[in-house]
């Protein structure tokens, strides 16, 4: 492998690892959501009014500030996987001028 290709290759892996990194962070979420919804289904009326809706607000409230870290990350990560994709694009469009000029 010459060097851009190598460098084409670890930016495709790090591409792969952001994305994947990305995927469980959104089933961890989804994992919480579920565990919500459970426990608000699991709630009588009568809990609702007092430890029970208390309990759920704690626990919507840690969601709410957990997705919105993830979201962040998700952010962050679009921006990596975005520069990466367009520099891929760049030296793909590079590499097929040269063999265009070649022939």
């Amino acid at each position: 492998m010459d060097n851009k290709e190598t460098d084409l290759y670890l930016k495709n892996e790090l591409i792969y690892d952001t994305v994947t990194k990305y995927v469980e962070n959104l089933k961890k979420v989804e994992k919480q959501v579920k565990y919500i919804a459970t426990k608000m289904k699991s709630t009588s009326i009568s809990e609702w009014g007092g430890s029970g809706r208390t309990g759920f607000e704690e626990s919507l409230n840690k969601w709410v500030v957990q997705a919105g870290e993830v979201e962040k990350e998700i952010d962050v990560h679009k921006n990596i996987i975005d520069e990466l994709l367009k520099s891929s694009v760049s030296l793909f469009k590079a590499e097929k001028d040269i063999a265009d000029n070649i022939e």
